[in-house]
């Protein structure tokens, strides 16, 4: 007898096996699988849900940001965007239409 050929025997008989068991073990496994599955949900929504508000501060944060930048430097209601560098030496005073 071939090595390969009780290989062959021995996988349909595992094969055999399996499709009988599976109507008796499938459904206490999904009875698992299925609550297992929605607590993994459930957390993938949460983790995600706390990623959008860590966002949105961060977001917040950089307008304020940007916002504080943008009044020292001068804007002004026409558009225009000067920048004042006070030397010691001198005052140098730059502005340009945007």
């Amino acid at each position: 007898m071939n090595m390969l050929s009780g290989q062959v025997v021995w996988g349909g008989v595992a094969l055999g096996l399996s499709a009988i068991a599976a109507p008796t073990v499938l459904p206490s496994v999904a009875s698992v699988a299925r609550p297992v599955a929605k607590t993994i949900m459930k957390q993938g929504i949460l983790l995600y849900k706390r990623g959008e508000r860590v966002a949105t501060n961060v977001k917040e944060g950089w307008a304020s940001i940007v916002d504080e930048a943008l009044s020292e430097l001068g804007e002004d209601a026409a558009g225009k965007q000067c920048l004042t560098v006070e030397d010691p030496a001198q005052q140098i005073s730059e502005c340009s239409q945007s």
